[in-house]
């Protein structure tokens, strides 16, 4: 239904070119087939091969004002794996490489990437003729151009949803073939490693310190996300210095991110098409039998602490933290297992609600113990020998990982927001 619901409004939009990824190749050749050619949407996928054939054309070429560009898509074969619904991919820079020579009079070329980052500046460096590379794996939104080898430019936005990228790009004159310029003069670039690498040695730190299998696990996680941020950006740090010894003129690449906030009006036929996919899917939901309850549950809710604690409850309703639960059943997503984690208490803990359904009125928003821990033995015992009192970072980041809040967290900056008093109580 999901996919039904983004190709109806790719439709609507007029895209020139799109690219499925592992996340639509799931759902089985035949349906992201068969719901491309329902939509006519104009797929390209120069590298995927499905039960022996190729899908989908390698590229296509769209002509405006003038001027033809060429759209090539292609997929990391790693994330088909040995197969995807009888789906592989091939070697990436080949299927470029060939799509390239098989359009010689086209001088401007978008690959469409899915892929990690990193990627993107080998592909850049192996098919020059690329000039601009948007990657569909970006985990955080780039405010600016990416600068990649041989004057190749990177975009990316993150899958949030919250905002989304226009690239302005005016064709020089006389330019080099291939090669633009614009973006991120370095700074930006630099600041970011500095803080990514201070992430990489806090999780570091986090992982040899893990008491459990869950806690290792989910360290590990943040040390390998955090670990694929420093290298892309070590390399993007060295494209932009190379950049700055000059490739020759280039055209001139503007990227901005518009957030998608109340001020910018809704396109009210996509959003009718959004609304009635989302009731029909909290329908299903619904319609399906809860999960069997569960009275081991460690977790109390906020509610059982106020008693004791009323003057940090006060405090924590002001948060956004309290609101959490209520953000998603204003987008109907409070059923939508991909999102309920970050914003209900104690559900990364096997011991909380392991399911949308199970997280009842207390547990709803990120509360008490989503910071101080369980508190079923403390609110029976009033021990607090198994209460965190001052919630370390690792715990922020399980949410605030740089992925799912793309790379805003600072946790000097976000935690006096937070915290019950001066004292730090």
């Amino acid at each position: 239904m999901k996919l039904d619901l983004q190709l109806d409004a790719f439709s609507l939009v007029g895209i020139d070119a799109w690219t499925p990824g592992e996340g639509d190749l799931a759902l089985g050749i035949d349906a992201v087939r068969d719901t491309v050619a329902a939509h006519d949407i104009p797929a390209v996928a120069g590298n995927l091969v499905c039960d022996g054939k190729a899908p989908f054309p390698a590229a296509r070429t769209v002509t405006r004002g003038g001027v033809t560009v060429g759209f090539i898509g292609v997929i990391d074969p790693t994330l088909l794996g040995d197969g995807l619904s009888g789906c592989t991919a091939t070697d990436p820079v080949l299927a470029v490489r060939t799509a390239v020579s098989e359009h010689p009079g086209v001088v401007h070329w978008v690959l469409l990437h899915h892929g990690d980052e990193a990627d993107d500046a080998a592909l850049a460096r192996e098919v020059p003729a690329i000039g601009l590379v948007v990657n569909g794996h970006a985990r955080i939104s780039r405010p600016e151009a990416r600068p990649l080898p041989a004057g190749a430019v990177g975009l990316a936005a993150a899958s949030r949803g919250k905002s989304v990228g226009i690239a302005d790009v005016t064709f020089v004159p006389g330019a080099q073939p291939g090669v633009y310029s614009g973006g991120d003069d370095g700074a930006r670039t630099a600041s970011q490693l500095e803080r990514y690498r201070k992430r990489l040695q806090t999780a570091d730190k986090a992982l040899e310190q893990a008491a459990d299998d869950e806690a290792r696990t989910r360290a590990q996680r943040q040390v390998d996300f955090y670990g694929e941020r420093v290298k892309a950006l070590e390399e993007e740090q060295a494209a932009t210095e190379a950049s700055a010894l000059g490739t020759g003129v280039g055209h001139q690449v503007g990227l901005a991110h518009v957030q998608l906030g109340k001020d910018i009006d809704e396109h009210a036929p996509t959003m009718a098409k959004v609304e009635a996919a989302l009731e029909r899917i909290s329908a299903l939901e619904a319609a399906h039998e809860a999960p069997a309850t569960r009275p081991g549950l460690a977790y109390v809710g906020t509610d059982a602490c106020l008693g004791c604690h009323a003057d940090q409850h006060a405090q924590w309703t002001a948060t956004p933290h309290a609101r959490a639960w209520n953000s998603l059943v204003a987008e109907h997503r409070e059923r939508d297992r991909a999102c309920f984690q970050c914003h209900s208490t104690g559900a990364f803990d096997p011991a909380g609600p392991t399911h949308p359904m199970l997280v009842t009125g207390s547990l709803q928003g990120v509360g008490c113990e989503s910071c101080h821990g369980a508190g079923k033995t403390h609110v029976a015992t009033q021990a607090a020998a198994d209460i965190v009192r001052d919630p370390p970072q690792a715990t922020c980041v399980q949410c605030h990982d740089g992925e799912q809040d793309e790379g805003r967290f600072d946790w000097d900056a976000y935690r006096p927001k937070v915290v019950h008093g001066a004292s730090g109580d």
